[in-house]
């Protein structure tokens, strides 16, 4: 009897599928309007920081948003010649990929009156193009955050040409499940079509640090999923042939705080964890396996990044290390107010 040992990549697919699953259980139709609604903030964002720094007036807007795999959504751009913007996260965010097709640039290029009319972009102007991005994508992830109350940073985007199909598409497994955001740019009297991929790690991120309560919306402020992608059919209603009838209840009444504040009283000397996070890293089953001691685990964050500071889990602030009679401490720099602000 012969066996076969799994290898690392066959275990970080079967890691990346459980993910995936538990993925697909917490994202409720609330959480996915709380995206949309960061989106829409991003790109109205994006939108005014490339008018402001190519002097031009354009539209940017969502037209389809799904989580499914992504190979399906992006066939087309694995034909021909596509540019790949490769969006390099901070914290390990996760992986952010934009696909625009070549002759699709090359016509946003020359539309801009401030670029100098070339037909056809080569290397050099495709890191312009880069640049001008990534300082969009800034803001863009700025206003996102905001709405979802997390920290969420760009660090660098990359960018090259895949000449498809000689050339294999590795930046991501397509066959997993992504976050497809489909925009279309109109600009100078252009129509041009672009796909946004974020990974399970990003979407994995976002879903576990996002807390609904201290992010909560108005109604009829969230941007409704059916605006964007078909509404699901709606579920079929059985009828019993036995009567069945509403309960009834007396209408409760309203009451109001005499002092007009709330106090939490006794409530205030529950204790509450405290815990400082000086980094995360994700690893596969493989990776984990090989720990011994005298192992380095190279951590998700750089020496100078802030430290996360968490209460019962809930991130609250930012800060700082420092040294107190010998003991450590982290000294805050930045307050999340939202987090907590409805327990003052």
């Amino acid at each position: 009897m012969t066996t076969e040992m799994i290898s690392p990549d066959e275990l970080n697919f079967l890691s990346q599928k459980n993910k995936e699953m538990e993925l697909n259980a917490i994202m409720t139709n609330e959480l996915k309007q709380l995206f949309l609604k960061g989106i829409e903030a991003g790109l109205s964002s994006c939108k005014n920081a490339v008018e402001n720094m190519m002097n031009e007036k354009i539209e940017l807007n969502l037209v389809e948003y799904e989580l499914a795999p992504a190979k399906s959504f992006i066939s087309e751009y694995l034909t021909g010649t596509t540019a790949v913007f490769s969006l390099e996260m901070d914290r390990h965010q996760g992986k952010q990929i934009i696909l625009i097709k070549k002759e699709a640039l090359d016509q946003l290029y020359g539309a801009f009156k401030s670029y100098d009319g070339a037909k056809e972009l080569d290397s050099v102007k495709l890191q312009n193009v880069s640049n001008y991005l990534e300082r969009g994508l800034q803001l863009y992830y700025q206003s996102f955050s905001e709405i979802l109350n997390i920290p969420i940073s760009l660090k660098e985007v990359t960018s090259h040409y895949l000449e498809a199909p000689k050339e294999e598409f590795t930046e991501s497994n397509l066959d997993l499940l992504h976050e497809v955001k489909g925009y279309e740019i109109k600009a100078g009297g252009l129509q041009i079509q672009m796909i946004h991929l974020s990974d399970l790690d990003f979407m994995d991120y976002i879903s576990s640090e996002t807390d609904l309560q201290s992010t909560s919306t108005p109604e009829d402020e969230l941007l409704q999923t059916s605006d964007i992608v078909q509404q699901p059919e709606q579920e079929t209603v059985f009828k019993s042939a036995q009567s069945v009838k509403k309960p009834l209840f007396s209408p409760l009444e309203e009451v109001t705080d005499i002092n007009g504040n709330h106090d939490l009283g006794l409530l205030r000397d529950v204790p509450l964890e405290i815990s400082v996070v000086l980094g995360k890293t994700k690893r596969s089953i493989q990776e984990i396996l090989e720990i011994n001691p005298g192992k380095i685990i190279e951590l998700d964050k750089y020496a100078d990044d802030p430290l996360e500071i968490y209460c019962n889990g809930k991130l609250i602030a930012e800060g700082e290390a420092v040294v107190i009679d010998g003991n450590f401490g982290v000294k805050v720099t930045k307050f999340f107010q939202s987090s907590i602000q409805n327990f003052r």
